[in-house]
Protein backbone atom coordinates (compact mmCIF):
# COMPACT_ATOMS: atom_id res chain seq x y z
CA UNK A 1 0.00 0.00 0.00
CA UNK A 2 2.47 2.48 1.00
CA UNK A 3 4.49 1.71 -2.38
CA UNK A 4 1.47 2.18 -4.42
CA UNK A 5 0.77 5.60 -2.66
CA UNK A 6 4.58 6.78 -3.23
CA UNK A 7 4.33 5.72 -6.70
CA UNK A 8 1.42 8.12 -6.95
CA UNK A 9 2.89 10.82 -5.23
CA UNK A 10 5.81 10.59 -7.73
CA UNK A 11 3.58 10.13 -10.90
CA UNK A 12 1.66 13.54 -9.50
CA UNK A 13 4.51 15.92 -9.04
CA UNK A 14 6.18 14.51 -12.30
CA UNK A 15 2.64 15.76 -14.21
CA UNK A 16 2.76 18.67 -11.95
CA UNK A 17 5.99 20.16 -12.95
CA UNK A 18 6.14 18.74 -16.41
CA UNK A 19 2.93 20.81 -18.07
CA UNK A 20 2.93 24.51 -19.89
CA UNK A 21 1.25 26.96 -18.50
CA UNK A 22 -0.62 29.74 -20.44
CA UNK A 23 -1.81 33.22 -19.21
CA UNK A 24 -4.16 34.03 -21.84
CA UNK A 25 -5.40 37.46 -22.53
CA UNK A 26 -8.27 36.14 -25.84
CA UNK A 27 -10.43 38.89 -27.67
CA UNK A 28 -12.63 37.77 -30.38
CA UNK A 29 -14.75 39.36 -33.20
CA UNK A 30 -17.44 37.57 -34.28
CA UNK A 31 -18.47 40.06 -37.03
CA UNK A 32 -15.00 40.51 -38.75
CA UNK A 33 -13.73 36.42 -36.92
CA UNK A 34 -10.61 38.53 -35.77
CA UNK A 35 -8.42 37.11 -32.65
CA UNK A 36 -6.36 38.39 -30.90
CA UNK A 37 -4.55 36.86 -28.24
CA UNK A 38 -1.27 37.68 -25.39
CA UNK A 39 -0.09 34.78 -24.12
CA UNK A 40 2.60 34.35 -21.85
CA UNK A 41 3.72 30.95 -21.35
CA UNK A 42 5.83 29.14 -18.61
CA UNK A 43 7.71 26.24 -19.71
CA UNK A 44 8.73 23.26 -17.27
CA UNK A 45 12.75 22.95 -16.81
CA UNK A 46 14.86 22.71 -19.72
CA UNK A 47 12.45 22.33 -22.19
CA UNK A 48 13.52 23.60 -25.74
CA UNK A 49 10.88 25.53 -27.85
CA UNK A 50 9.58 24.65 -30.80
CA UNK A 51 5.52 25.30 -31.23
CA UNK A 52 2.94 25.17 -33.49
CA UNK A 53 0.46 27.70 -34.46
CA UNK A 54 -2.62 28.31 -36.89
CA UNK A 55 -0.89 28.99 -40.06
CA UNK A 56 -3.05 32.46 -40.14
CA UNK A 57 -1.98 33.80 -36.48
CA UNK A 58 1.34 35.49 -36.87
CA UNK A 59 2.79 35.81 -33.72
CA UNK A 60 5.48 38.42 -32.07
CA UNK A 61 7.99 38.82 -28.70
CA UNK A 62 6.92 40.45 -26.65
CA UNK A 63 9.66 39.69 -24.03
CA UNK A 64 13.10 41.28 -24.37
CA UNK A 65 16.08 39.34 -25.91
CA UNK A 66 13.29 36.86 -27.42
CA UNK A 67 12.83 36.62 -30.90
CA UNK A 68 10.57 34.43 -32.96
CA UNK A 69 12.09 32.45 -35.87
CA UNK A 70 9.66 30.63 -38.57
CA UNK A 71 11.20 27.00 -39.54
CA UNK A 72 8.05 25.34 -41.26
CA UNK A 73 4.44 24.91 -42.11
CA UNK A 74 2.17 22.09 -42.13
CA UNK A 75 -1.48 20.38 -41.68
CA UNK A 76 -0.68 18.87 -38.49
CA UNK A 77 -2.44 16.19 -36.74
CA UNK A 78 -5.50 17.06 -34.62
CA UNK A 79 -4.76 17.42 -30.68
CA UNK A 80 -7.13 16.77 -27.82
CA UNK A 81 -10.35 14.88 -27.30
CA UNK A 82 -11.83 15.32 -31.35
CA UNK A 83 -9.61 12.96 -33.04
CA UNK A 84 -11.66 13.00 -35.92
CA UNK A 85 -11.84 16.52 -36.74
CA UNK A 86 -10.10 18.25 -40.01
CA UNK A 87 -7.44 20.46 -38.69
CA UNK A 88 -6.18 23.72 -39.37
CA UNK A 89 -3.00 24.19 -41.25
CA UNK A 90 -0.43 25.49 -39.37
CA UNK A 91 3.06 26.90 -38.87
CA UNK A 92 6.16 25.88 -36.97
CA UNK A 93 8.32 28.48 -34.73
CA UNK A 94 11.11 28.30 -32.69
CA UNK A 95 12.13 30.75 -30.00
CA UNK A 96 15.61 31.92 -29.64
CA UNK A 97 17.75 34.17 -26.88
CA UNK A 98 20.20 37.08 -27.42
CA UNK A 99 23.30 35.97 -26.18
CA UNK A 100 23.43 38.41 -23.58
CA UNK A 101 20.25 36.97 -21.69
CA UNK A 102 19.47 33.86 -20.39
CA UNK A 103 17.07 31.61 -21.14
CA UNK A 104 14.06 32.06 -19.33
CA UNK A 105 11.27 29.85 -18.56
CA UNK A 106 8.46 32.72 -18.76
CA UNK A 107 8.12 34.65 -21.68
CA UNK A 108 5.48 36.35 -23.62
CA UNK A 109 4.17 36.40 -27.01
CA UNK A 110 1.45 38.45 -29.29
CA UNK A 111 -0.40 37.10 -32.29
CA UNK A 112 -3.57 37.88 -34.04
CA UNK A 113 -5.82 37.17 -37.30
CA UNK A 114 -8.76 35.54 -38.45
CA UNK A 115 -10.09 32.32 -37.80
CA UNK A 116 -13.05 31.50 -40.34
CA UNK A 117 -12.30 28.08 -41.37
CA UNK A 118 -15.37 26.57 -42.97
CA UNK A 119 -17.62 23.80 -42.08
CA UNK A 120 -17.22 20.15 -43.73
CA UNK A 121 -20.37 17.65 -43.23
CA UNK A 122 -19.34 14.99 -41.27
CA UNK A 123 -18.80 11.68 -42.96
CA UNK A 124 -20.11 9.83 -39.69
CA UNK A 125 -23.63 8.79 -40.57
CA UNK A 126 -25.01 10.82 -37.45
CA UNK A 127 -29.10 10.55 -36.95
CA UNK A 128 -29.24 14.47 -37.35
CA UNK A 129 -26.93 16.57 -39.48
CA UNK A 130 -23.75 17.07 -37.87
CA UNK A 131 -20.72 19.60 -39.61
CA UNK A 132 -16.99 19.92 -38.52
CA UNK A 133 -14.51 22.62 -38.32
CA UNK A 134 -11.29 23.21 -37.28
CA UNK A 135 -12.60 26.64 -35.94
CA UNK A 136 -14.51 29.56 -36.42
CA UNK A 137 -15.13 32.43 -35.09
CA UNK A 138 -18.68 34.31 -36.45
CA UNK A 139 -22.31 35.89 -35.84
CA UNK A 140 -23.16 32.57 -35.44
CA UNK A 141 -20.40 31.33 -32.28
CA UNK A 142 -17.30 30.71 -31.68
CA UNK A 143 -15.64 27.42 -31.76
CA UNK A 144 -11.51 26.92 -30.86
CA UNK A 145 -10.56 23.96 -30.01
CA UNK A 146 -7.01 21.62 -30.50
CA UNK A 147 -8.13 21.32 -33.89
CA UNK A 148 -7.98 25.38 -34.27
CA UNK A 149 -4.37 25.40 -33.13
CA UNK A 150 -4.97 28.88 -31.47
CA UNK A 151 -3.03 28.34 -28.73
CA UNK A 152 1.00 27.60 -29.31
CA UNK A 153 1.04 23.73 -29.19
CA UNK A 154 3.94 22.49 -27.82
CA UNK A 155 5.39 18.84 -28.56
CA UNK A 156 3.15 16.48 -26.77
CA UNK A 157 3.44 18.84 -23.81
CA UNK A 158 0.34 18.98 -21.22
CA UNK A 159 -1.17 22.44 -20.56
CA UNK A 160 -2.28 24.49 -17.95
CA UNK A 161 -4.56 27.70 -18.04
CA UNK A 162 -6.07 31.34 -16.77
CA UNK A 163 -7.25 33.11 -19.27
CA UNK A 164 -9.38 36.60 -19.60
CA UNK A 165 -12.28 36.36 -22.20
CA UNK A 166 -13.42 39.32 -24.07
CA UNK A 167 -16.38 38.84 -25.99
CA UNK A 168 -19.30 41.29 -27.61
CA UNK A 169 -21.70 42.25 -24.89
CA UNK A 170 -24.18 39.76 -24.30
CA UNK A 171 -21.76 36.76 -25.29
CA UNK A 172 -20.76 34.87 -22.91
CA UNK A 173 -18.21 31.70 -22.83
CA UNK A 174 -17.49 28.11 -22.09
CA UNK A 175 -14.06 26.60 -21.29
CA UNK A 176 -12.55 24.07 -19.21
CA UNK A 177 -11.53 24.36 -15.99
CA UNK A 178 -13.57 27.44 -13.25
CA UNK A 179 -14.84 30.23 -13.67
CA UNK A 180 -14.77 33.91 -11.99
CA UNK A 181 -16.44 36.64 -13.21
CA UNK A 182 -15.85 40.16 -12.42
CA UNK A 183 -15.60 42.69 -15.41
CA UNK A 184 -14.57 40.06 -17.71
CA UNK A 185 -14.77 36.17 -17.87
CA UNK A 186 -12.07 34.33 -16.77
CA UNK A 187 -10.91 30.71 -16.62
CA UNK A 188 -8.81 28.99 -14.42
CA UNK A 189 -7.67 25.22 -15.28
CA UNK A 190 -4.60 24.00 -13.39
CA UNK A 191 -5.76 20.30 -14.12
CA UNK A 192 -3.39 19.33 -17.04
CA UNK A 193 -4.84 19.28 -20.83
CA UNK A 194 -4.33 17.92 -23.75
CA UNK A 195 -5.65 21.10 -25.56
CA UNK A 196 -7.64 24.49 -24.62
CA UNK A 197 -10.76 24.77 -25.99
CA UNK A 198 -13.31 28.29 -25.96
CA UNK A 199 -17.28 28.60 -27.33
CA UNK A 200 -18.73 31.66 -27.27
CA UNK A 201 -22.23 32.47 -28.49
CA UNK A 202 -25.25 34.37 -27.06
CA UNK A 203 -26.00 31.73 -24.28
CA UNK A 204 -28.82 32.20 -22.08
CA UNK A 205 -27.38 31.00 -18.33
CA UNK A 206 -29.50 27.97 -16.40
CA UNK A 207 -28.00 27.17 -13.34
CA UNK A 208 -29.57 24.97 -10.00
CA UNK A 209 -28.07 22.46 -7.23
CA UNK A 210 -27.34 19.09 -8.21
CA UNK A 211 -26.38 17.71 -4.60
CA UNK A 212 -22.95 19.33 -3.46
CA UNK A 213 -22.47 20.29 -7.66
CA UNK A 214 -23.59 23.39 -8.98
CA UNK A 215 -25.17 21.84 -12.93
Amino acid sequence: MRIRLLVALLLWAFLAQAQVHHKLLVVADPNTAQLEVTDEITLPEGLEVTFELNADLIPKSLTKGLSLHKVGQSQSMDVGMDRDATSAATSQWRIAWADRYPNRKTFKIAYEGKIESITEQSSKNYQRGFSESPGIISDKGIYLAGATFWVPIIGSEMMTFEMEVNLPVGWKSVAQGERTLSEKETWICLKPQEEIFLIGAKFTEYSFDAGNVKA
